[in-house]
């Protein structure tokens, strides 16, 4: 069994979910967060709409 010494996961603009436990937790465990989808979600693109990211964020 190893440690866990990284965890990918998404963060975004739009997915900040991990802000309340996720993070503080990883930061007092000592274990690296390689964040993805900075860009996710066509927001940049004009393809994003709130109401998909209200639908994603809900179903968590």
């Amino acid at each position: 069994m190893h440690d866990i010494c990284d965890l990918q996961i998404e963060y975004s603009l739009i997915s900040r979910g991990i802000e309340l436990e996720i993070l503080p937790t990883a930061r007092k465990l000592g274990i690296a967060v390689t964040a993805y989808g900075v860009l996710s979600r066509g927001l940049i693109s004009g393809h994003w709409q709130k109401e998909a990211a209200d639908a994603a964020t809900s179903a968590r």
